[in-house]
């Protein structure tokens, strides 16, 4: 099997959901308006990139805030 690498691990949290670039997906899954999105743990995110067989991720920490 190929190594996973992921290039962007973003941990998907509520505010980072709510950014106008989602707004479209929000809206074909029946997700736009003021209703809260869940945020799923991060043992989630952790379980499913070792599903993956991610063995290498690349975080980068910034300023800017979602």
């Amino acid at each position: 099997m190929d190594d996973v690498i992921d290039v962007w691990m973003q941990h998907p949290t509520a505010r980072f959901a709510q950014h106008e670039m989602f707004a479209t997906l929000r809206r074909w899954t029946r997700g736009e308006g003021d209703a809260a999105v869940a945020e799923p743990p991060v043992s989630l995110t952790l379980r499913l990139m070792g599903r993956a067989a991610t063995r290498i991720g690349s975080s980068i920490t910034h300023s800017e805030t979602w």
